[in-house]
This record gives structure tokens, sequence and C-alpha cells, in this order.
């Protein structure tokens, strides 16, 4: 029997479980079958990992417009970037330790314990993780992830501190990640001697001693001279740009809350014909742009087919939004927003007109750039979270060729891989006018599975989903620069 039978056979079997209630049982049958099931589980994610590897290995997902096993599943298996990566990662290791993958197949160990290994043989290596296993693989069989976590730190710590290891080795384990953990970010790395050192002795400058009354712990100083840091770097001007734009906090907010937000003097807050005009005289400051939009203050647009990035409340006075974080509490977009540089974006309430240069550039300049990422903070192809400080800007209508203007009604934020798509494997996008929507074409004709790819409206991103049946198939009109 091919895969195709099987997995329909497995279909089977679980629309049947799923009809079953297990209110109707017995205890002992309840308890059994979780038990069972659990185990199944584990099994199906063995399996899961070895098609993994063959579609890895066979690089499949460039069927797909993808470079990359752990992108393609973020796309097509709506998995979160670490789910997709510890899919990946299962399928890798499993291949490395023949033995965890028998004990996987078997249902002896869960993904988790297989992640967990697979991890620590990113850390420190294949070869220490493989002279280990004898000692991991029955380890995991009987305990839990996290008592299998600990023995895993050992592990690594001992490999760090083992001196026959060549430095070559010692400085590939060298990183450091940033994510977020609820309203705070989480920051861990491993640094090579030299960076290390660099970071104590400015943590050190920036960290003067405590005086009186400074009951900041250690950390919590080690953490703000941090943060002076950035800001002296950022404000110094000694940043690389990134996607032609130098690093900063963008905040994006109606100009009647920055008024209200900035209105010291007790009076009621700014008319409307007030809020329709940005405050002058901030002072300017590097570190932090403040993009206020009139929202519903705003003039009605002669442009109807606008891409609307940013819809504002009957109100005009929504939450500031900050990149790569979302809405913020009043009191801190009140702080940022102080001493920052002011860059007005004129929006319709109703479809968002944007800023528009015409035919003045070929190439988009920073202030454009701004408010292109403000619309698409991600690259837009459908399922691609690649940030826009990474990405290309893409003109739907070719500049030179077919007279495109350089505004955001006519330009897409792409990450290289899928501008690459566009212009040399005969992918094409088409977008809706009325709504602002990207789909995507493949080069058989074919119409790309997912999508539509919609704009970011409300400070939030929406799309992602499967386009509705009536849409029919994507074209290519105007051609792709």
């Amino acid at each position: 029997m091919g895969a195709d039978g099987v997995v329909g056979q497995l279909t089977g079997v679980v629309a049947s479980m799923a009809v079953l209630d297990p209110e109707t049982l017995d205890d002992q049958s309840v308890r059994e079958s979780v038990l069972a099931l659990l185990g199944c589980a584990n099994q199906l994610d063995a399996v899961i990992a070895r098609f993994t590897r063959t579609f890895d290995d066979r690089k499949l997902f460039h069927q797909d417009g993808y470079n990359k096993t752990t992108l393609w599943l973020e796309a097509y298996a709506r998995l979160s970037g670490p789910a997709a990566s510890a899919r990946v990662r299962a399928a890798g290791v499993t291949r490395l330790l023949p033995k965890l993958e028998a004990a996987f197949v078997a249902g002896e160990v869960d993904a988790e314990h297989v992640n967990r290994i697979g991890l620590t043989a990113e850390r420190v290596g294949a070869d220490v993780v493989q002279d280990a296993e004898d000692i991991l693989v029955p380890l995991a069989k009987i305990v839990d992830p996290d008592t299998l976590r600990s023995a895993c730190n050992y592990l690594r710590d001992e490999a760090l501190r083992d001196k026959s290891t060549p430095p070559d080795r010692q400085y590939a384990r060298r990183g450091v990640t940033v994510s977020r953990i609820n309203d705070m970010w989480h920051l861990a790395g491993l640094l090579d001697a030299e960076t290390g050192t660099l970071l104590r002795e400015a943590l050190d400058a920036f960290s003067p001693a405590p005086i009186q009354g400074d009951d900041r712990s250690p950390a919590q100083r080690r953490h703000d001279a941090l943060a002076d840091m950035l800001n002296a770097v950022m404000n110094n001007g000694k940043a690389p740009t990134s996607g032609g734009v130098r690093p900063h906090i963008g905040l994006l907010m109606p100009v009647r809350r920055y008024v209200d937000l900035h209105d010291h003097s007790g009076r009621p807050a700014a008319s409307d014909e007030t809020a329709a005009t940005p405050p002058a005289g901030a002072a300017p400051s590097p570190g932090a742009d403040a993009a206020p939009s009139p929202g519903a203050d705003a003039a009605p647009s002669s442009g109807a087919d606008e891409v609307p990035f940013f819809r504002a409340p009957a109100d005009g006075n929504e939450p500031a939004v900050m990149d790569g974080w979302g809405p913020i509490p009043d009191d801190l977009a009140s702080r940022l927003s102080c001493d920052a540089i002011l860059q007005p974006l004129l929006l319709h309430p109703d479809n968002g007109v944007p800023l528009k240069l015409g035919r003045a550039y070929r190439n988009t300049p920073p202030a454009l750039r701004r408010t292109l990422a403000a619309r698409d903070p991600e690259c837009r192809w459908p399922g691609c979270r690649i940030p826009a400080s990474w990405c290309d800007s893409h003109h739907l209508r070719e500049w030179v060729r077919h007279h495109g203007d350089t505004d955001v009604s006519n330009l897409v934020i792409l990450c290289r891989y899928h501008h690459v798509c566009v212009h040399e494997r005969g992918w094409a996008m088409d977008r809706d006018p009325d709504t602002g929507w990207i789909t995507i074409t493949r080069p058989d004709g074919r119409p790309y599975e997912l999508g539509p790819s919609r704009p970011k409206v409300d400070g939030f991103r929406r799309g992602g989903g499967r386009p509705p049946p009536d849409r029919g198939t994507a074209t290519s009109d105007p051609p792709p620069e």
C-alpha cells in the first residue's frame, strides 16, 4: 500500500476517534485511552520528522516559492517560527542519533525530548551529542523534558569547559537570541572572549557606582546601562542603516492622540483643526520616529485606488502602535514621542491614503520607506514573515518600462528571495485596488494556494488566510518590475 493509502486510513481512523464521545466510556477506558493516544501522537510526530527530513533533503519548498523548510512550514502548516524550527530540528537530530529515532518511533519519547536534545546538538556540536547518545536516550525515556534539559545543560557546560575543543569549534557556539515573553523581551547569549569582555567593559562604563537611594539590583543596573548604550549608539548616528533606514523606534499614532498626550496646559483636548496639523518645534531625536496620522480628521482623497494600511475609528484617537510590538500604553507613547522626529502621514479615515511622490524618485527614499513599512511590516508574499527591515521595496508597475510611480499604491515590501521569484522565476503578483490585497500566480499560471496577503490595518497585520473561493485566478496586471 502506498503512502496515499496509509495516510487515507489514518485520516479515517482519526475521524472515527473524533466522533467518539469519551463521556460514554468508563474511567479505566478513559485513562488507558489518554495514555495510548499520547503514545500514538509521539509515533506520529516521529513519522512527521521522517517525512520532513525527506522534504528538506529534496528541497521541495522551492516548488512553492520558499527557500527553507522552516519558512514553508510557517506558511503552509500555519506554524509559529519556533514550532517550525522544532519540526526541522527533530528531522535533523533523529538522523544524527538512530537510537533516539527508534525511541521516538516507538512512542517512548515525545517531541519535547527530541527538541531538547536537538537544541543541545546545535549548541555543543553533533559529535558531543553522539558521544552522549547512550546516556541521553535512556534518560529521555524515563524523565520529563525539564529534567532532560538539566542534563543537556550539564553536557553543554562540560563541553564549553573542555580545553581540548578546538578554538574554531568553541567560537562556532557563539550566539545571541532576543525573544518576546509577554510584555518584556528575553535576552540570552553566549559570547566569545573578546565580545564578552567588550560588553562587560561597556556596561561598567555606563554603570557608575550606585548613589544613595539607588535601590536597583545589579541586574537592573546592567539592564539600564544596556539601554543607555543603545541610545548612545543610535543618537550619535553610528549605527548602520537597515533596509535604507537607520535604526529607530517607530510609532504610528493619530495626531489627535499625539496632541492630547502632549498638552500639559490643562486646556481641553485639541480641536479638529489643531489635530489636523502636527505640532511644530519638536526637537529631533534619532532614537524615535513618531508618524502622526490624522485618522478621521484627514481630508478625503482623490485617489480612490490607494492601498489601505491604517483604518482609524470614528474618533481618530486609538492607541499608538510601536513597530515590532503593537499597541502601547499612553505613558510610554508620550515619552517616546516627546523628543522625536515627526513624519506626518496624511491618511484618509476610510481607505488610508498614503504619501505620494509620483515619479520624482526611482528608488524609495527613507521617508517613503517608513510609510511603506507602516503598511507592510513584513514581506507581502502570502505567509512570509521576513521583517521589512530585511526586505526590498518592489514596484508593481515597473518604473521605467511601464511608467510606474514611486508611491505607496505602487510599492510592496518583498524579501530578497521573493523579489527574485517575481523578477527572475516567473511568479506574478496582482494587487486588488479596492482592498490592497496581494495574490500570487505560479509560473505555470496556476493560482497560489496561500493568500491573499493583506495590508496592515489598525496597527495589526491582517492576512495569511486562503483566498475566498470566488476570487478566481490571480493575474499580473501591470507586469512585475
